[in-house]
């Protein structure tokens, strides 16, 4: 065996919350792309790291890795909406360093 190609795991949860994970290499994933969406992948996990390198960097020289929430990201009256309904998102308000 030269190596795992792709897994499934499933997990038999507590009351009826079961899941299930399928993995597969990349080498096989990114085949089914064609070049140029592939080159516009590759694009975006540039940025992505570029972005977190610069922001882990700069956190751990001013000693900042870690910072305590004092209070979620919504308003209390949107909680019980948050919470319930399954397509809802948090909009983030913060500002992106270029």
């Amino acid at each position: 065996m030269d190596g795992i190609k792709a897994f499934l795991v499933t997990w038999f949860g507590f009351d009826q919350k079961d899941a299930q994970v399928i993995g597969i290499h990349p080498k096989y994933l990114f085949t089914t792309l064609d070049k140029q969406a592939y080159e516009t992948y590759r694009a975006k996990v540039d940025s992505r790291y570029t972005k977190a390198y610069r922001y882990y960097h700069t956190a751990l020289v001013e000693n900042n890795l870690f910072q305590a929430k004092s209070h979620p990201p919504y308003a209390p009256d949107q909680e019980s909406q948050l919470l319930l309904e399954p397509l809802a998102h948090v909009k983030s308000d913060r500002r992106t360093n270029s």
